[in-house]
Parts: C-alpha cells; structure tokens; sequence
C-alpha cells in the first residue's frame, strides 16, 4: 500500500512540474561587455607630464556613439588648448551628455589601468573601439608639442577572437599645432603616422625617432565577453 501511495504521489509531482513548464517559458539572451587594458609606456620629457585619455565605441554606419571612459577634465576644463580635439570637437558634439556625465572619472595618469563596458544597442554586431591620448610638451623634428594620437580596433561580434590589440589611426592636431603640416586643419584626423614616429630629413622623413608620442603607449588590448541573461515569462494560456 506504501508503495502505491509514493507511486501516486511521484506522478502527482510530475504532473505539477509539467503543468508548470505550460504556464513559463524561458528566454536566453545575451549581453556583450568590453574591456579595455591600457598598458603605459615611458616618460619622454624630464619632466613628467600627465597624459590624458577618452575612449568610446562608434558604428560608422548609423553614427552610434557610446563612450566608455572620459577624463574629466575634458569637460570641466582647466586645460591649455583643445585637448584630444578628435573627440571633442567631432565626437563629444554626437554623444549623450548625460552618459558623458554619468562616466566621466579622474585621470589616471602615467600608469596602466583598464576599464569595462556592457554595450548598450543589443543590435550592434560590428563596430570600432577608439582610444584618443595625449601629453604635453613633448617635441620631435616636425612639432614643439605633439598632437593627440588615436588608437582604434575593428570589433565583429560574428567573429571568436581572445584579445584585439589597438594600433595607430592617427593624429589630431589642435589650435597650436593646425596646418604646421601643410592642410593639416584643426579637428581633422591625420592617418600619416611618420610625422610623429619619424625624424626628419630634409623635406622628407627620416629613421625613427625615439622621442615619438606613441612612446607613451606601450599596449592597449581589447577583450569581448559574451554575457548569457535568462528570464522567464508566464505563457498566454488561454484553456
């Protein structure tokens, strides 16, 4: 008779469990969070000036700009000049002051740190990771002080890769250092790299130069980590 009893109370049970696999369902979706690793490279200048940096996300295509980090005085000021004029006079126009706001931090300077994000339009599946950096004071063969320098990778979520690293795009120049190469205007990027890695040579470009800016940068990698979300939901049943 025990036995009949557990038995019954055993289908009761999987009856239940079934009944309430009817009434919810589960939906898996999945969220993407972006890390960024900024590894410093060497003090050029005997002094040692402080770099400042701002890093974001961008769809070419549809203009979708989420930032990651800004240094705050990029926005409180106290600064000489345009500082990172790439972002801020192209990019910081198009972004949501609210998040520029919400993520603005004090810089850390002259030392590695790294620093995350969960991208926000779930849709996105390719875009480019920046990284715009300067320091001040800092001369070689073609400037006194040279320009802001942009880092940037290709991301493609259809894609597995273990790490992306970001490589020179380019340079930046602002209000002092506009036009010193001729059509070199300020806010506009500059993709020849030479006129910051390379000495120069008569009115050409030399061997490298040691004292390039990208000296500040020993690496920057990028990692992408796809986070799984599960929710249930109560099914419409109607009977």
């Amino acid at each position: 008779m025990k036995k009949v009893l557990y038995l019954l109370g055993f289908i009761f049970f999987v009856m239940f469990a079934l009944k309430c696999d009817d009434d919810y369902h589960e939906d898996i979706s999945y969220r993407y969070e972006i890390s960024v690793n900024f590894e410093y490279g060497v003090n050029l200048s005997p002094t040692e000036y402080r770099n400042i940096y701002v890093i974001w996300i961008e769809d070419n295509a549809s203009g979708f700009i989420q930032n990651i980090t800004v240094c705050q005085k990029l926005i409180t000021g106290g600064l000489t000049g345009t500082v990172l004029p790439y972002w801020k006079m192209i990019k910081y126009p198009l972004s949501s002051r609210s998040e520029v706001d919400a993520l603005s931090s004090a810089t850390i300077a002259n030392s590695n740190f790294s620093v995350s994000a969960i991208l926000k339009d779930s849709t996105l599946r390719r875009f480019v990771l920046y990284f715009e950096i300067d320091r001040a004071y800092e001369p070689n063969d073609w400037f006194t002080d040279q320009p802001a320098l942009l880092y940037s990778a290709n991301i493609n979520l259809d894609e597995s890769s273990d790490m992306l690293e970001l490589l020179p795009a380019g340079w930046t120049p602002n209000e002092e250092t506009q036009n010193i190469i001729q059509n070199t205007p300020m806010g506009k990027l500059q993709k020849e790299m030479r006129y910051i890695t390379n000495h120069k040579s008569g009115t050409s470009f030399g061997a490298a130069d040691s004292r390039s800016a990208t000296k500040m940068v020993k690496k920057i990698t990028a990692t992408v980590r796809r986070i799984a979300i599960a929710e249930t939901f109560e099914n419409d049943n109607k009977y």
